[in-house]
C-alpha cells in the first residue's frame, strides 16, 4: 500500500467520524456496516478486481484469516 491508500482510508475514517459527531447511527453496527461499504468502495475504485460483496460478506462472517496483528 502507498501514502495515497493510508490517506484514501484516513480520509473515510474522517467523514465517518463527523457524521458519527451528528448522531446519525442508531447502533454500533449501523457505523460499522457504513465504515464496511465506504471501504468497499474505495477498494473497488482502486481495483477493478476487488468484490465488495466478498469483501462485506467477510467482515459479516464469523471467519478471521491471521493477519499482521498475528504474526508479531
Amino acid at each position: 500500500m502507498s501514502k495515497k491508500d493510508y490517506i484514501a482510508i484516513a480520509n473515510v475514517i474522517k467523514d465517518i467520524r463527523y457524521i458519527t459527531a451528528l448522531d446519525t447511527y442508531n447502533t454500533k453496527f449501523d457505523l460499522i456496516d457504513d465504515i464496511t461499504k465506504r471501504l468497499a468502495i474505495l477498494f473497488e475504485i482502486d481495483n477493478s478486481q476487488f468484490s465488495q460483496s466478498r469483501f462485506i460478506n467477510y467482515i459479516k462472517s464469523e471467519k478471521r484469516t491471521p493477519d499482521i496483528r498475528d504474526i508479531a
